[in-house]
């Protein structure tokens, strides 16, 4: 990892953690633009699922299109095979993907 480190991920940035992973890892996202949007989504919303759940929905009404329904099967797809994942191992490949990339 050349001595760089991230900051240790708190237990309620779990889920916006994976969704910032399975942006740049599985949606091949920038990960400098995907850490803002994201970001600014955890900033309005408690959660990706609030994001692309109705609360989304009726937020995006006004200000966006909706994610396609394979963005959000995929998003579903990639958080059920790591919902057992401990923080480290978030952690872990949050630093393989930004750093040893």
């Amino acid at each position: 990892m050349d001595g760089k480190t991230l900051n240790p991920i708190a237990p309620d940035e779990r889920e916006w953690a994976l969704f910032f992973i399975f942006g740049i890892g599985d949606n091949d996202q920038d990960p400098e633009n995907w850490d803002a949007h994201v970001d600014w989504l955890s900033a309005r919303f408690a959660s990706p699922d609030t994001w692309l759940g109705p609360e989304g929905d009726a937020y995006r009404v006004v200000a966006w299109h909706d994610p396609s329904d394979e963005f959000v099967r995929r998003w579903r797809r990639f958080q059920a095979a790591h919902a057992s994942d401990s923080l480290d191992e978030i952690d872990r490949l949050l630093a393989v993907l930004l750093f040893d990339a």
